[in-house]
Parts: C-alpha cells; sequence; structure tokens
C-alpha cells in the first residue's frame, strides 16, 4: 500500500513495505503490444521453477539504479524470468519481442507474466514506425513515461 501512496518512483524492498525513491530516464518512448493472448497469472506462477532463479547470477536491480547503468545497455542486466516459460508456450511472443528489437528498441520485454510487451524507443518516429508498421497486426498503444 505504501508505494501507491507515494506519488513517485521507487524500489520496493522487504516484503514491500521499504521504499526508496528513485530517478529514472524518461527521455524515450514506449510502445505497448497486446496480442491478444490470455495468459494466466496462476498458470505462469504455477509453471515458474523458483529453484531456476537462485542458479543464475543475479544482479539486484538496486545494484543497477545505483552503478546508473545506461538505459541503452539494460538489455544486458535486465530481464524477465517469466519469459522462458511464456515464450515457450506462446512463441508467437517470442516473435513480437525480436520484432520490437528489429525495429530499434532499446529494450524490450514482456510485462509481468504476459501477455502483452512492450519496447523502449530513442525517438517518436521509431516507435511510431514499430507500433504502425511491424506490429500492426496487434493491438498498440504509444507512450511516454512521465
Amino acid at each position: 500500500m505504501p508505494f501507491f501512496l507515494s506519488g513517485r518512483t521507487s524500489l520496493a524492498t522487504g516484503i514491500g513495505e521499504k521504499l526508496t525513491s528513485v530517478t529514472l530516464p524518461t527521455d524515450y518512448f514506449i510502445v505497448l503490444v497486446y496480442p491478444n493472448i490470455e495468459i494466466s497469472t496462476a498458470w505462469a506462477y504455477k509453471n515458474f521453477n523458483f529453484s531456476l532463479t537462485r542458479t543464475k547470477k543475479i544482479i539486484k536491480l538496486s545494484q543497477i539504479l545505483l552503478k546508473k547503468i545506461n538505459k541503452f545497455e539494460w538489455q544486458y542486466f535486465l530481464q524477465n524470468d517469466f519469459e522462458d516459460i511464456v515464450f515457450k508456450e506462446f512463441p508467437e511472443l517470442r516473435g513480437i519481442k525480436k520484432k520490437l528489437y528489429q525495429q530499434g528498441a532499446f529494450y524490450a520485454s514482456l510485462s509481468g507474466s504476459g501477455s502483452a510487451l512492450f519496447g523502449m524507443f530513442k525517438t517518436i518516429l521509431e516507435a511510431e514506425e514499430a507500433a504502425e508498421n511491424v506490429l500492426k497486426s496487434y493491438q498498440t498503444i504509444l507512450a511516454r513515461p512521465l
């Protein structure tokens, strides 16, 4: 609950009760893609292998924020662990992520447990081109972070 009352971008730790204000870049455009595929969050969690996350070398989000890693390098440090199981079951979604990168996204990912994906673009022209030309067969929303 404190996260929703803070009115700012925050990093939540503990069980969500410890909030640290963070400043993220806002100089980019987002293309949100909804492919009209329904994925149950319950299904995603049921099929997620939590033991796999313990075997990977994990870099915490707080470390990425503290090191102020350039947003153009995010694809090398950030990942959504749900992508492995979701893309295996719904390969079309992997293809959409690939198209976002082919269109010039500097970062693309599954949103939560899916099925929406998003791509982050340097310019509004790149974002509009991706939304209108390559991804026109899907519902897309063009947005800018605040």
